[in-house]
């Protein structure tokens, strides 16, 4: 609900499937639920490759009759893969693994990973402002983080990039598959020179976004804003 169809807005939805979670197929109504084209099924990465493997075979299969049936035709459904808490970025070649696994195993089913997501965070937000670390909890409220939520190091999200980077899969090559989180600007700069083109900007005043311009133009490279 509120989720406009894909024909008449240009930019891509990413809605997050948390683990185990079984997506509807019908409303309260007992409608058909169809997910727009723009909507992108982002399944949380586990480290549980054949569990994640089965649940989006799960969705293509739930939902391929209500799309054949509405005017979504056969237009796949867009997927990908959101590596969200901070842990699994202190192993970043067994996470290039898994994600390797995936991809060769879904496209066996004719399913597409379109985009990895790298949001270290997922949830809840964790921004970095002064050198001081704030946590944003789901209410908003800004708190010093205390050591319980984990902070991802500019180093470990540069290594899940390379290792990821490294990744000969079949399709399009997972350089124009990822998106990143914009954490920093030393971080930015260095990801940039690895091919990484789309980004995450994720702040109230617009911080991370006038970081992304400046560090796209010291880069020599033109910013697009879209989904």
């Amino acid at each position: 609900k509120g989720i406009r169809s894909g024909e008449d807005d240009p930019f891509t939805v990413f809605l997050r499937v948390p683990p185990k979670h079984q997506l509807l197929t019908t409303r309260q109504d007992n409608s058909k639920l169809v997910i727009p084209n723009n909507v992108n099924l982002c399944f949380e990465y586990t480290g549980e490759t054949e569990t994640i493997a089965s649940e989006i075979h799960s969705a293509v299969s739930n939902h391929a009759s209500n799309r054949a049936s509405s005017p979504a035709g056969t237009t796949p459904l867009q997927m990908s893969i959101g590596i969200f808490h901070p842990s699994h970025y202190d192993d970043p070649i067994s996470v290039a693994s898994d994600v390797a696994t995936l991809i060769d195993n879904t496209m066996e089913h004719d399913v597409d990973i379109s985009r990895i997501l790298l949001l270290p965070g997922g949830g809840t937000r964790v921004v970095v402002a002064d050198h001081k670390v704030i946590v944003v909890d789901e209410d908003g409220h800004d708190r010093p983080n205390d050591g319980s939520v984990p902070v991802v190091e500019d180093d470990d999200l540069i290594r899940m990039c390379e290792e990821l980077s490294y990744l000969d899969v079949p399709g399009p090559t997972i350089k124009s598959r990822l998106v990143v989180q914009a954490l920093g600007e030393d971080v930015l700069m260095e990801i940039l020179t690895m091919g990484i083109t789309k980004y995450v900007v994720d702040d109230d005043e617009g911080a991370s976004l006038h970081m992304l311009i400046d560090a796209t133009r010291e880069a020599g490279r033109d910013l697009y804003l879209g989904g």
